[in-house]
C-alpha cells in the first residue's frame, strides 16, 4: 500500500469540507454593498434630507432593487411594513415569495373587491393628472440641484432656486417645450 496522500482535486461545486460552494455574493448583497458605499463616500445631502448628484442615482436605484425583492408582496403599501422587518431585511435575503401561503394571501388580496376599489381610484387619479413631471427616475431633489449648479455657473445666486423654478424645470421637454397646453398655461401665469 503507498502512504502516499490523495491529490485529488476536489470537484468546482464542492469545497474542502464536502458542502456545496457558494456561486459568489448574491445580487441583493451586491445592492447592498452599493448603497453602503454611497453613504461612505458620502452622497451629499441637500437642506430637505434628500441625497443629490452622480453619486445618488445608483443609491436611488439599489434602494428600489432591494425593496422589491426583499419586501413580501403580502403588504398592500409600503407604510405597512414594519419597521423592525425593514431593518431586519435589508441585511438578509428572503424571496418575494416564500411559500404558497404567502402567494395566496396576494392573490386573494389582488381579487378583493377592496384592492379593485384602490386600482379603481388611482386610475382615475391618474386620468386627471393635467401636469405630468419629467423628471423619470431623477426626482426633484437632483432636478433642484442641476439648477444650483446652473445658476454657480451663470455667477448666480444658487439660494435663488425657489419650488416655481425647479416645478417648471421639471415639467418641460429637453427641448424646453411644455410637457402639454395645461403646463403651457400654468407657466404663462
Amino acid at each position: 500500500m503507498s502512504t502516499e496522500e490523495n491529490t485529488e482535486t476536489p470537484s468546482s461545486s464542492v469545497n474542502d469540507k464536502g458542502c456545496k460552494k457558494r456561486k459568489g455574493m448574491g445580487q441583493n448583497q451586491y445592492y447592498y454593498n452599493k448603497i453602503t458605499k454611497a453613504k461612505e463616500s458620502g452622497v451629499p445631502i441637500n437642506d430637505l434630507g434628500q441625497p443629490h448628484g452622480e453619486s445618488s442615482k445608483p443609491l436611488s436605484t439599489s434602494y428600489g432593487l432591494i425593496v422589491t425583492q426583499l419586501i413580501p408582496i403580502t403588504y398592500d403599501s409600503w407604510p405597512n411594513v414594519p419597521r423592525d422587518y425593514e431593518k431586519q431585511c435589508v441585511g438578509d435575503y428572503k424571496a418575494n415569495i416564500s411559500d404558497i401561503a404567502e402567494w395566496n394571501k396576494f392573490v386573494k388580496f389582488r381579487l378583493s373587491p377592496e384592492f379593485s376599489e384602490i386600482s379603481r381610484k388611482y386610475g382615475e387619479l391618474a386620468k386627471k393628472n393635467e401636469t405630468p413631471h419629467t423628471t423619470s427616475r431623477k426626482g426633484l431633489a437632483r432636478l433642484r440641484e442641476e439648477l444650483r449648479v446652473a445658476k454657480i455657473a451663470k455667477n448666480e445666486d444658487p439660494d435663488e432656486v425657489d419650488r416655481v423654478e425647479i416645478w417648471i424645470a421639471g415639467h418641460k421637454h429637453k427641448d424646453g417645450t411644455p410637457v402639454n397646453e395645461n403646463v403651457e398655461n400654468k407657466i404663462e401665469r
